[in-house]
């Protein structure tokens, strides 16, 4: 078993550890985020207010509840220990939206269904798809979740576990595709869905999610030559990210770590333990 790895103890052998030897286990939110990236040609994630309508039906709490019952943590920020307001759950914000946008008619008729938008055939008004990787069945049952909630919020949903969701969240999807991605390793235009070109991000790109005013934050946040005003900066441009919601912060999983309780060093911000292990000590 690496030590210094989080989470390379199994959830079971944490919690018999926990039991045996109190001090020597912690489990804590993660970096790691399940995040939900949405199709912005879809008429009803076209606009902050859909998005936010559809954030507000999610029952986070009870995702938490459910899979990560100690340690996990509903996310509010895409950045786990980041000042951010709890998200709101009342799925009657959605409900209230889909009675004044209605799927059927009109250019609504956009929002989903039967593989079209992926196909690129056309769209129809069939349930919207919500895509988890197939391979991991955490996020899938995460996602099952997410099509309960929006289908008691009055949306049509239906769950596709498929292979590759990472690379199908780049194309026409017309609907949701969870995944999992790490703010240690991300950059901050990861969570504002910016397209990549030649490998990198194009932080020229404009949409809905990605207006002036945050890329002008980025640019200021790239350039800060002092700590804090990076931080300031950060803070900013993930209060714009809230308001904006280019992409929903679902929840953060745990994180497993063992560590003796003499260990100094390490504890600060979540990030991935035996991180700069060289200033690890004991007393």
């Amino acid at each position: 078993m690496d030590l210094t790895t989080a989470n390379s103890i199994a959830p079971d052998d944490a919690e018999a550890l926990l039991r045996d030897q109190p001090d020597a286990v912690t489990i804590r939110p993660s970096a790691r985020l399940l995040e939900l990236f949405v199709d912005r040609r879809v008429p009803l994630f076209a606009t902050a207010e859909g998005r936010a309508a559809v954030s507000a039906a999610l029952d986070r709490a009870r995702v938490v509840a459910k899979i990560y019952p100690r340690g996990g943590a509903v996310a509010g920020s895409p950045i786990v220990g980041l000042p951010a307001k709890e998200p709101v759950y009342d799925a009657s914000i959605l409900r209230r939206y889909l009675a004044q946008h209605p799927l059927g008619g009109g250019p609504a008729r956009e929002i989903a269904g039967g593989g079209g938008a992926r196909d690129g055939g056309p769209a129809s008004t069939g349930p919207v798809p919500v895509y988890c990787e197939a391979a991991s069945e955490t996020d899938c049952l995460i996602l099952a979740y997410v099509v309960e909630d929006l289908i008691a919020a009055g949306l049509p949903a239906i769950l596709k576990p498929t292979a590759g969701a990472s690379d199908l969240a780049k194309t026409a999807h017309g609907g949701i595709v969870g995944l999992a991605t790490n703010a240690e390793r991300a950059s901050v235009l990861a969570h504002f869905d910016v397209p990549v070109v030649g490998g990198l991000y194009n932080a020229d790109a404009r949409h809905d999610g990605f207006d002036d005013q945050t890329a002008a934050l980025w640019q200021r946040y790239q350039r800060a030559l002092y700590p804090e005003r990076h931080e300031q900066y950060r803070e900013r441009i993930f209060e714009r990210h809230a308001a904006l919601l280019p992409t929903i912060p679902l929840v953060f999983p745990n994180q497993r770590i063992v560590a003796a309780p003499a260990l100094r060093g390490w504890g600060g911000p979540p990030e991935r333990f035996g991180y700069l292990a060289e200033d690890y000590f004991f007393e």
